[in-house]
């Protein structure tokens, strides 16, 4: 049997073996998973502790690597992380066990996470895409039980479908004696022959979504939350599978437009699709089902007193002969995007296969999309038969890939669902839409993506600042603190700073437009003491103080 001499456990050679027997579940030091050898294949063990194991691929990780999420520095393998120290990917702040670090940058990854980097999951209630694991917790509305709770995920990027882990790992039947005397199957909606009327889940006597998942005994006509059935005084698992299956592939981006193409057809209606980046011809005119009093007109040029809005998106309309637009020339306030006026009457999408959906003017009051959970009054795909609805947003969104230059190695994936997390960007918990990067999990709220790479701040620094990405290395030796809040600005978040001044405020606190804080007054009145040159430079900027 081969042994080696590991960095971890110096006192004694590891001896690697192909089946180790204990009355306690080995648990590998380096990642703390347990050790099968009937499944993982041997693994290394301290004959003379009994108590220290390593998996094999985790006793033959390299000691240094690159990481995209930390491009600066390479990153250093190393048995134990401090006390309180926590994962910069997923966040997870009690890991204690193998990280690679960056001592310079006080930057940290949980080999877990370098472990499941390109990790692509597969399930069976979304046959059409592969799923990514998004490992740092979010709070979020998932599309399996219909809650909104904090947990790691899985997420589609090219169709928003999105998952808690748990229950992603929901075993295909369960048994809940308790409550009722049959094995129950995991089913991802209501069947079709139980939608005409309301279905109460057996456990907790409330509602089960048509649209959720759920335990269901087809015998009895009976169903459960998969919520319900997971609960430790109801459940009794019979089966142990799983309906997903784990992948590894190198690459499973892909692109926005080729999805489009595959999942969805063409069904103009009264609408005549023109081929070519510019193949039309202006002043076309065409009657369209959301305005059928009057026709509308393309045009390449409109002039308007207000910004002229899409009644179809609700987005506004910029009018060029390059991205010409319909319009009514009888209102002259109802606008349609070319490509809004020329959707197809019928698609067929992923997030809903049962049925094709059906393009509406306008939703009901109150209505929202069943996607991205906003509330949507506007043109949206409908299945009238089970009341799901999807706002053209989640159709058409041309900016969900996303390029930014604080992320050079991947692109990154819109996620129009609000959610809350802890942002890459600004470091802080806040709900929002956001970005992410389905290989190697940085994520960032939207409102950070939109961030100006430049700021002035006349009330408290006389020059403008450049936004960036880290604390620059000259500075990381000391702590720097936020000349707003005078708090901590951490090492590997962004900021805005003045190099001449090596003056920093945090991204939250450079686009505030709260009150001012007892720190900012604070700064006022130091303000106030300057020398008078000082104070004459910033009464020039800011209105004179005697006023």
């Amino acid at each position: 049997m081969a042994t080696i001499k590991h960095f971890s456990h110096q006192e004694h050679t590891l001896m690697l073996k192909d089946e180790i027997v204990c009355e306690n579940k080995p648990m590998c030091y380096a990642c703390n998973k347990p050790v099968i050898t009937t499944v993982q294949g041997p693994a290394y063990t301290c004959t003379s502790c009994e108590s220290f194991f390593l998996h094999k691929r985790c006793a033959e990780l390299p000691a240094q690597i690159n990481h995209p999420m930390h491009n600066k520095h390479s990153l250093t393998l190393q048995p134990r992380l401090l006390t309180q120290s926590f994962c910069d990917i997923c966040k997870y702040e009690y890991w204690q066990h193998f990280t690679y670090r960056c001592q310079d940058c006080d930057f940290d990854i949980c080999i877990l996470c370098t472990f499941e980097e390109n990790r692509v999951f597969h399930h069976t209630s979304h046959n059409d895409h592969n799923l990514n694991l998004i490992r740092r917790e979010a709070l979020f509305n998932c599309d399996a039980c219909g809650q909104k709770a904090k947990d790691s995920s899985y997420k589609c990027y090219q169709c928003d479908f999105w998952i808690h882990r748990s229950c992603a790992s929901s075993t295909t039947t369960v048994s809940m004696p308790n409550f009722h005397h049959h094995p129950m199957q995991l089913v991802f909606a209501i069947p079709d022959m139980h939608r005409s009327s309301d279905q109460v889940c057996g456990n907790c006597k409330k509602l089960v979504g048509k649209n959720y998942w759920s335990y269901y005994c087809q015998e009895c006509t009976y169903f459960v939350h998969i919520r319900c059935s997971a609960s430790p005084n109801t459940m009794v698992r019979t089966k142990q599978e799983n309906p997903a299956e784990f992948i590894d592939i190198s690459d499973a981006t892909t692109g926005v437009l080729g999805c489009w193409q595959s999942c969805y057809h063409k069904d103009t209606g009264s609408v005549i699709w023109l081929d070519g980046q510019n193949d039309y011809p202006l002043m076309a005119t065409i009657q369209h089902f959301s305005h059928q009093e009057h026709t509308l007109t393309l045009k390449g040029e409109v002039v308007c007193e207000n910004e002229p809005i899409c009644y179809a998106c609700n987005k506004p309309v910029i009018i060029t002969v390059q991205s010409p637009a319909y319009t009514c020339t009888s209102c002259e306030s109802f606008f349609l995007h070319k490509r809004c006026a020329e959707l197809p009457t019928q698609i067929n999408h992923p997030m809903h296969s049962k049925h094709s959906l059906t393009l509406l003017p306008r939703l009901l009051p109150r209505s929202f999309c069943d996607i991205c959970k906003y509330k949507w009054e506007h043109f949206a795909y409908r299945c009238e038969d089970c009341d799901f609805d999807i706002c053209i947003l989640c159709t058409l969104e041309d900016d969900r890939a996303f390029h930014h230059k604080s992320h050079d190695d991947h692109s990154l994936k819109l996620i129009r669902r609000e959610a809350s997390f802890d942002c890459d960007a600004c470091g802080q918990e806040a709900k929002d839409s956001s970005y992410s990067c389905n290989n190697c999990d940085f994520w960032i709220h939207k409102s950070c993506a939109a961030s100006t790479t430049t700021v002035s701040m006349p009330s408290f620094h006389h020059h403008p600042m450049q936004l960036i990405f880290a604390i620059p290395d000259m500075h990381r030796n000391s702590d720097q603190f936020c000349g707003k809040c005078k708090k901590l600005v951490r090492k590997n978040y962004w900021s805005y700073y003045c190099q001449e001044c090596a003056y920093l405020v945090h991204l939250r606190c450079a686009t505030s437009r709260d009150k001012m804080t007892q720190a900012e007054k604070d700064h006022v009145v130091e303000l106030l003491h300057a020398p008078l040159s000082l104070l004459d430079f910033i009464s020039s900027l800011i209105g004179c103080f005697s006023c």
